[in-house]
């Protein structure tokens, strides 16, 4: 049996920096899951599992910090889950 492909969840509020990472990522090899905010990306963690997550450090609303201090907090299943910053900030 091969494999399964790596999961990742790409948390991304520019629609066209999301479909980039989410179409790179495919190509190669990962499954991915998408949300525009931490809220959405919180309601993907509790129906999916993930094997990192991709977050953008500045959205709007709840923040990309703020949201992995809160995805830490949803228990010990998340507390190593690889959190990777995102930014375009210069």
């Amino acid at each position: 049996m091969a494999d399964p492909e790596p999961v990742v969840l790409i948390v991304e509020d520019e629609a066209i920096n999301r479909l980039f990472f989410a179409q790179t990522l495919r190509k190669s090899g990962f499954r991915v899951h998408e949300a525009g905010s931490v809220s959405r990306a919180m309601d993907v963690l509790g129906k999916e599992t993930v094997d990192a997550i991709f977050m953008d450090v500045g959205l709007p609303g709840t923040d990309g910090i703020t949201g992995a201090q809160q995805i830490r907090e949803l228990g010990p299943d998340f507390e190593g889950l690889p959190i990777i910053a995102l930014t375009a900030f210069a």
